[in-house]
C-alpha cells in the first residue's frame, strides 16, 4: 500500500509520521517544523522504500529519509 509520510524536526531529531489518508499529512505537517515528504511503502523485503514529493507542502523526498523510517516504523501496520 502507497501512503504519504512526512520527517518532522524536534529537539534536534529527525521522526517520521506516516499518512494512509493523504490529506492528513498536510494537516499535521501544518503544526510542524517538516524537513521533507513525500510517498513510501513498505517493499517485498519488509524494508521501507521512498520517493517523490508532496506538491502541497513544497518538499521533496531525501535519500535518507528510508532509513528514519525503517529505524523508526513499524512496518506491519502498512504491509500490503
Amino acid at each position: 500500500m502507497k501512503a504519504k509520510y512526512i520527517i518532522i524536526r524536534k529537539a534536534k531529531m529527525e521522526m517520521p509520521m506516516v499518512f494512509s489518508q493523504f490529506l492528513l499529512h498536510s494537516e499535521v505537517a501544518g503544526k510542524s517544523q517538516i524537513t521533507s515528504a513525500g510517498f513510501c511503502e513498505v517493499t517485498g523485503d519488509g524494508k521501507w522504500r521512498v520517493g517523490g514529493q508532496s506538491t502541497s507542502l513544497k518538499l521533496t523526498a531525501r535519500l535518507e529519509d528510508a532509513e528514519i523510517l525503517n529505524t523508526h516504523l513499524l512496518k506491519d501496520a502498512f504491509e500490503k
